[in-house]
């Protein structure tokens, strides 16, 4: 951060970065979405149940 008088001060860093940002947060709201819809549609049982397991049937 520049605190010097003849600093002038150039938002480009993150002017570029802000469509990155609202990209981010879009895929995150829309992975939460399929995340809650998935899971009322149907619920996994307590033994078969591990979020790093991959099942062949849904593939």
């Amino acid at each position: 951060m520049c605190c010097d008088s003849d600093c002038k001060c150039r938002p480009i860093g993150w002017l570029l970065g802000l469509p990155f940002a609202l990209l981010a947060l879009l895929v995150s709201l829309v992975g939460i979405v399929i995340w809650i819809v998935g899971q009322e549609s149907d619920p996994p049982t307590p033994l078969s149940f591990s979020p790093f397991s991959i099942s062949i049937s849904h593939l």
